[in-house]
């Protein structure tokens, strides 16, 4: 017996017609007492869950409507321009702030200057210091000097080449790679500084030539 079977109660409504239709004041009243109690008890019921669900969807839009708020209010599209905009603001952000220093100074500095000082090779040895020119690297070069001239280093600034495509501070050393100890010395204290720089050979500086600093273009 599937009592949500409409075909249940016409058969069964249509086998006992003859009984309903002799007695039709005792079927009313039958269906007065069972039909009334069951309405009652499943309209308390829907009652108590449309009221659940409709804190719940009062609760949602609280939520929304202080998101709205947070935001500045607007569509879901200004919305979603909105997040697309502070994504990107974070995205420079992170960029600026992982990107090697512009200007040697603080920390970075104090450490590079205290380390050149200890460094005996480069007493009698003229540090050069090639920047490309633009302002960036002309600024940055000029900032390495200044550390190196702190440290009583002898040095000098100069225009220099660099291949296309470099990008960040060089130590270039002769065509053969070799490291001379004036060379070790300050790439000791480039990495002790924590200043990021590549080491590589140059093949226009012939062997036993000087290694030298470059600066390349767009320093980031």
């Amino acid at each position: 017996m599937d009592l949500t079977d409409p075909s249940w109660w016409i058969t069964n409504f249509s086998a006992e017609w003859a009984v309903v239709a002799g007695a039709p004041a005792l079927f009313l009243l039958a269906i007065f007492i069972v039909g009334v109690p069951g309405f009652v008890v499943l309209r308390a019921h829907y009652r108590e869950r449309i009221e659940t669900l409709s804190a719940s969807v009062a609760q949602k839009q609280g939520v929304i409507d202080d998101y709205k708020d947070k935001l500045g209010g607007g569509s879901p599209g200004d919305i979603s321009s909105l997040v697309a905009d502070l994504r990107g603001s974070v995205a420079e952000i992170q960029r600026i702030v992982n990107a090697p220093q512009r200007r040697l100074n603080g920390p970075a500095k104090t450490l590079f200057v205290e380390r050149l000082r200890s460094a005996e090779s480069l007493r009698s040895f003229r540090v050069i210091v090639g920047y490309a020119p633009d302002r960036e690297s002309t600024r940055y070069a000029s900032s390495l000097g200044a550390a190196l001239e702190e440290a009583g280093i002898n040095w000098r600034l100069e225009v220099g080449r660099h291949d296309e495509g470099e990008v960040g501070l060089f130590l270039y050393l002769p065509s053969s790679g070799e490291r001379s100890p004036q060379a070790a010395s300050l790439a000791e204290a480039l990495a002790a500084a924590g200043i990021p720089f590549t080491e590589t050979a140059d093949q226009a500086n012939p062997p036993g030539s000087p290694c030298y600093l470059h600066v390349a273009p767009e320093y980031a």
